[in-house]
């Protein structure tokens, strides 16, 4: 949660300088206000920037024992309203033997007044008591306030000064090119294998008209008819003769009808 930037103390009761009033602006424990003591209550008015949503309060004790907070808006009657009830912040016996005089109290979104919590203020009166040590100064080491409603304005404008104070990201001797440097895309305006294909005049080759190879239709297959084989003999020439032979007299004899017989009967 973003912390509530508070501007100036517009006021205050009492202080007892070097511990001023103003020391509640700062976080450091070693600079606290503190006010005289036995006085019944001391108080601080703190101006913010503009008028905010309070979501949380935090509160840097130094030996008061009760503290409120109350918010008011600039203009009009200006009456502060309750926003913190009184709330013990510090015990009894710890007040009258002057122990534990600092700690850091939270008052979140269960501990605030839920009618005032919803609205926006610009001023922040935050009061102490020390009803049981009248000897001791008391106050306050620091004041906090945090809001929800800022968060999203203040990351805005803090990204928005980070990105015009950050200097251009680099790597070695290579520069990171920034949202406004990069160049627009455009659809394909250089053709393919123009960058690494370059004719003598500098101009690429790829801007020229494309290639468009020429397919010739396919011709029919037709079935390839095989050669008739010659057969050739191995045998002697006098052995083939008589096996050619034989074959031509046996293909003779095969062609020709066979004769009929017939039996003659003598009586």
């Amino acid at each position: 949660m973003p912390a509530v930037e508070i501007h100036t103390v517009e006021s205050f009761t009492d202080e007892v300088p070097p511990h001023v009033a103003a020391n509640v602006l700062n976080s450091n424990k070693t600079s606290v206000w503190k006010a005289r003591a036995g006085a019944p209550q001391h108080a601080v008015v703190l101006k913010l920037e503009h008028a905010v949503q309070i979501d949380s309060v935090d509160i840097g004790n130094y030996g008061s024992a009760l503290v409120e907070v109350l918010v008011a808006r600039s203009g009009g009657d200006g009456a502060f309203q309750s926003l913190v009830p009184v709330t013990s912040i510090m015990s009894p016996s710890d007040s009258k033997m002057w122990l534990n005089i600092q700690s850091v109290n939270i008052f979140g979104e269960g501990k605030l007044q839920a009618t005032y919590s919803k609205q926006k203020w610009d001023r922040v009166r935050v009061v102490v008591r020390q009803p049981y040590n009248k000897v001791e100064e008391y106050g306050l080491t620091f004041v906090r306030l945090y809001s929800k409603s800022s968060s999203s304005s203040e990351t805005s404008s803090a990204s928005a000064d980070a990105s015009k104070a950050a200097p251009p990201r680099s790597f070695g001797l290579f520069r990171v090119r920034t949202d406004a440097e990069q160049a627009p895309a455009t659809p394909s305006l250089q053709k393919q294998g123009s960058i690494f294909f370059k004719d003598k005049g500098g101009e690429a080759a790829a801007d020229s008209k494309p290639y468009t190879p020429t397919t010739a239709p396919a011709k029919a297959r037709v079935p390839s008819q095989k050669p008739k084989q010659r057969e050739v003999s191995l045998l002697p020439p006098s052995q083939a003769h008589k096996t050619s032979s034989a074959s031509a007299a046996s293909t003779a004899s095969a062609a020709s009808p066979p004769k009929s017989t017939s039996k003659s009967t003598s009586k």
